[in-house]
């Protein structure tokens, strides 16, 4: 990754964490994105883990001074779990990275050459792809998370019988659904305005370098 597009990956991974300090529904915020959207577009594992996890920290102890409170919004017994989770979507993401990579390689038989050659995918077929991808990857994510941190929940605040297991995960699907319609659209902006900011530097960058040509 050369340095603009690092730096550029920087505040995509980071600065949607300011959004959790402002009021909101629970769930509701882009913290699962940021950490699906660093497992994909950093290379070294050290920054997809550091740079998402740092910034979401950063956040909570910013949510906990709001509050007055940094045990119970801040330090409380279940944060080292739900850092857990994020750090499986960062995993999640680098599974994407790897599958789009995998994607890009992918070629097809070329029925209109005549010595049978392959060609690569369509441009349309690989983005169909690669969504697919990037929507399973973000969809794993919600599923353990509801899953996991639900249970600790269960373990640490309800009587420990069945009914109660039932209960705390049916009290939680409102949370669920949140956490995936945050989820689908903070993914979608991250990718498609990362893409799009990234395409135009890369075209500027082709332009500079060919009028520096001549």
């Amino acid at each position: 990754m050369t340095q603009p597009f690092f730096f550029l990956t920087v505040l995509f991974a980071s600065l949607p964490a300011l959004l959790r300090v402002v009021d909101h529904p629970w769930n509701l915020a882009p913290a699962g994105a940021m950490a699906i959207f660093a497992g994909v577009h950093f290379r070294d594992r050290k920054w997809a883990f550091a740079i998402p996890l740092l910034s979401l920290f950063a956040s909570d102890v910013a949510i906990g001074i709001k509050h007055n409170n940094l045990q119970e919004w801040t330090f409380h017994a279940l944060l080292p779990l739900i850092y857990g989770c994020f750090a499986l979507y960062i995993l999640l993401g680098r599974r994407v990275q790897a599958a789009w990579t995998s994607i890009d390689a992918r070629t097809v038989a070329d029925n209109t050459s005549a010595d049978g050659a392959n060609r690569p995918l369509t441009f349309g077929t690989r983005t169909m792809f690669k969504a697919i991808t990037l929507a399973a990857g973000a969809l794993s994510g919600a599923i353990l998370f509801f899953l996991i941190t639900n249970f600790a929940d269960f373990v640490y605040y309800y009587p420990h019988t069945w009914y109660e297991l039932g209960h705390c995960y049916e009290r939680a699907l409102p949370f669920f659904r949140n956490t995936l319609q945050s989820d689908a659209f903070y993914v979608t902006v991250l990718f498609f305005a990362y893409g799009t900011i990234r395409r135009a530097l890369e075209t500027a960058r082709s332009h500079e370098f060919e009028a520096g040509r001549f």
